[in-house]
């Protein structure tokens, strides 16, 4: 996430890295379609299986532990 803001509505808008501007709100109202929400839920179950490895080119598997 390279910024925030909050909005006069109580919405929150977030840009990133990846060149998506998103807005979370919790108003039934202006929520994304289901489709989007979707997507958003299985890019944010990838970014967790992945950080669970990896960090950065990093392979966490790949380096030894306190022995």
């Amino acid at each position: 996430v390279w910024c925030v803001a909050a909005l006069d509505n109580g919405d929150i808008a977030t840009g990133g890295s990846d060149g998506i501007g998103r807005v979370f709100t919790d108003s039934s109202v202006r929520e994304g379609a289901p489709e989007l929400r979707e997507r958003f839920e299985r890019e944010v179950k990838a970014q967790q299986i992945a950080s669970q490895t990896m960090v950065g080119d990093l392979d966490k598997d790949s380096v030894p532990g306190p022995e």
